[in-house]
């Protein structure tokens, strides 16, 4: 008895890249493309006509609701259904992030027909894909946790503009990113790069996550 083919959902704001990956996955015996969106809500609102959802292929960067919204979404709302990062940077931080959303298989948007066809195989009877993005992101993961045990050597670690930046950030009152820059004297742009580097450094990506670091280690 033949087996019914995998549901696949394709999710893409670039109408090419999309239709790429659609053309990637014509002809795969195993699935078809049964939803194509555009964005995270797209995905949704299409998913209420088509019905469950094996595998789904979301790009991180999307307007309205983005890969990794999409990708938490999908996590609380269809347990049952699997989901595939792709970024056109495929960054350790990246990887960890959409790992923690409840990514399966974090994969780079120049991945080829064969790796990309083995991924969603491998995702749907194994539960996930390693590659060596998802290998250095779980071995960062590693690093900071055990870092996260000295959290003195995290806070030396933040140059003089990085702590400013961070007690400024995590400041009573959630000060944005713009208010923030205009109290450094920065533009919105370069006080976003000290975010980023904030995050680099102690691995934590969540506000509020920074406020209680902040708070519990006495951060001054």
């Amino acid at each position: 008895m033949a087996t019914a083919p995998l549901h696949i959902a394709v999710v893409d704001d670039h109408p090419l890249v999309r239709r790429g990956f659609v053309d990637m996955l014509s002809g795969w015996p195993q699935g078809k493309v049964v939803v194509e969106a555009a964005n995270g809500l797209d995905y949704e609102e299409r998913c209420a006509e088509v019905g469950h959802i094996h595998l789904a292929v979301v790009d991180l960067r999307m307007p309205v609701r983005d890969g990794y919204d999409t990708i938490a979404w999908i996590t609380r709302h269809q347990p049952r259904t699997k989901a595939l990062a792709l970024t056109y940077d495929p960054c350790t931080h990246s990887a960890q992030r959409a790992l923690r959303c409840g990514a399966r298989a974090f994969l780079a948007k120049g991945i080829r027909r064969e790796e990309l066809q083995r991924a969603l195989h491998t995702v749907h009877t194994a539960d996930f894909y390693y590659n060596t993005y998802v290998d250095r992101a779980l071995r960062r993961q590693v690093e900071e946790e055990a870092a996260m045990a000295h959290p003195d050597k995290l806070i030396a670690s933040l140059t003089p503009r990085e702590k400013e930046f961070l007690l400024l950030y995590t400041a009573p009152g959630s000060p944005s990113i713009v208010e923030v820059g205009r109290r450094m004297g920065l533009k919105p742009e370069s006080a976003e790069k000290l975010r980023q580097a904030v995050v680099r450094r102690l691995g934590i990506s969540d506000r509020g996550e920074m406020v209680r670091f902040v708070l519990v280690h006495g951060v001054k």
